[in-house]
Order: structure tokens, then sequence, then C-alpha cells
């Protein structure tokens, strides 16, 4: 599993086939380009960094530990677009996972239509005691189309998950998209999400098809408690597998279902005034079938 920062403390152009190095130069030489363009239009873009920490405590026994930064280019707070790695690890008796992902996106203003688009790549490695090793690698695929009305905010999305490992699996993610902002006070998401999920073992000896539907629904809930502290909640119910928030640009891809999904957590903002800083900290419960995991998860975001 990757990116849980599903407390909601995260906030995105696909730029599919690209090395993290290439990446990064490109949004480099986007900073300098724009900011020696002219001094005004410099003054128009912002840069937001975040860091997040989480671990990972499955009731199997298995241990995970995750570190991800992410990267934002504002222009005019309309436009954003962000890059985003995440490092994994699993740990249990007998084998160890380690999975690398990249993440880039964008979200842009036109309002009252938005527009948001997003890529990922999940890379892994497995191996056990006795020497066995293999691989696999997800590509993700996100796109969204959002109109305002008012307060409230209308969407209809697609995400494609495509992973190759030891079996395949294509999952078509059909979401629908509900949010509200009562002013500064409180926020609301509600999304619905239809699965149509497509298996495939080419390695057993009769290599069937399973295909299946799986509908979910999940929500979030943020609320300020105080000038500078925002309570966050999310949860989740109903069959879902590999699911994708294209707003917390993260994915829970493990193999099991997922059955339930639940959050609370909170951040700070030391100087509220400006928002320049803010930390959060969170607790993160999911039940599989077949296990449960609970999450720690502590991030630190700074804009400049």
């Amino acid at each position: 599993m990757t990116g849980c920062r599903s407390v909601g403390v995260c906030n995105i152009l696909p730029v599919s086939g690209l090395s993290l190095r290439v990446k990064i130069k490109f949004l480099l030489f986007f900073v300098l380009f724009f900011a020696g363009g002219s001094v005004s239009f410099a003054d128009s873009l912002q840069v937001h960094t975040s860091l997040f920490g989480v671990y990972g405590n499955y009731s199997s026994g298995v241990v995970s530990k995750a570190g991800s930064a992410f990267i934002t280019i504002s222009y005019n707070y309309r436009h954003h677009f962000t890059l985003g790695y995440d490092y994994l690890t699993l740990k249990a008796e007998g084998w160890d996972y380690t999975q690398r992902t990249t993440l880039a996106g964008a979200s842009l203003m036109f309002d009252p239509l938005y527009i948001k688009a997003s890529y990922g790549r999940i890379n892994g490695d497995f191996k056990d005691f006795s020497g066995y090793t293999s691989e696999d690698g997800t590509n993700i695929y996100s796109g969204e189309v959002i109109l305002r009305t008012g307060a409230a905010y209308l969407g209809a999305g697609v995400n494609f998950v495509d992973l190759n490992s030891y079996f395949k699996r294509k999952n078509y993610q059909f979401v629908a998209r509900f949010d509200y902002y009562y002013g500064y006070l409180w926020y609301l998401s509600v999304k619905p999400v239809v699965s149509l999920l497509d298996t495939r073992n080419p390695y057993s000896a009769v290599p069937e098809k399973e295909t299946k539907t799986l509908f979910s629904v999940g929500a979030k809930f943020n609320y300020l408690l105080a000038p500078g502290w925002v309570a966050k909640f999310s949860g989740a119910l109903g069959r879902r597998n590999g699911c994708y928030d294209n707003d917390l640009l993260s994915i829970y891809n493990q193999t099991e279902d997922q059955l339930s999904h639940f959050s609370a957590g909170v951040e700070w903002y030391p100087s509220y005034l400006t928002a320049k800083t803010a930390v959060s900290l969170g607790w993160q419960f999911n039940q599989f079938d077949g296990y449960d995991v609970n999450y720690l998860i502590a991030g630190l975001k700074i804009s400049w």
C-alpha cells in the first residue's frame, strides 16, 4: 500500500516513461523559466512542499514503513502541478517487500470548470529467505472533470489501474464526486466508486479470467476547531480493490479486497494568519479480507 495519507493531510500532467531524475530536471526548468520571465509572473508562482511518514501494523504480523515527499508548483493559486515520490517496505517472518512509487499530475481551474489528471508508476520487489525473488509493476491513470455550482462541486472521473506481476489485473474505477465548502468552517466530500476488476493468472494450469464488480462509498469531513487547528476525518464502506484517491495521490494496492476504512487526524498551522507551515498527525484503520491494518501518520507541509 502506498501513500496512506488518507487523514486528508495532502493535496495533479502525465509524464509516463520519464525517470524521476528527468522529472526533477523538467520541474527545475519549469521554475527557472517562469521565474526568469518577469517579476510579476514570478510573483504569481507558489511552491508547496510536503513530507509524510507512515507506520503500519498488520493483524497478520506484517509491519510496513513508508516515507513520501511532494512538491507542488501553483500559478495564481489556480493551476497546480505536482510531483511525488513514495518509498515503502513490508517485513514479515520469512519475506520482505520493497515498493517505489512516482506520481505526477495537474489540477487546472477554469471556474466554474475544473480538470484533474494524474499518473503514477509503482515498482515492487519481493524476496523470501529461500532466495526466491519477483518483481511487479503498476501504472495508474486518472482523469476527472468537476463543475462548481455555488459552494458545491460535482464531478465525474475514471481511474485505470494496470497491474503486472505473477498475475495480471486491470481495474476500471468510475468515480462520482460531491464536495461542499461551508466557508472556512467545514468541508464535506462524498465519493461513490464502482470498480470493474479483471484478474488473470497466466501461470496457472487453467489461466481463467475472473471479473467482478465492486461498489463503495467514501467520505471526508474537515472542521475548523479553532484558528490554526483543523480536525480531519475520513471513512469508506463497501467492497473495493486498488482504490486510487486523486486528491491525496494515494492508492491501496493490496491484493485483497478492502471492506472498510476510517481515519481521524488533526492539522496545526503554527502561524494561521499566513498558513505557511502545517504539522499533521493521524491514525487510520483499514479492514481487508482476512486481516486489519492500523496506520500512524505524521506530516509536515511548508509553502514558500
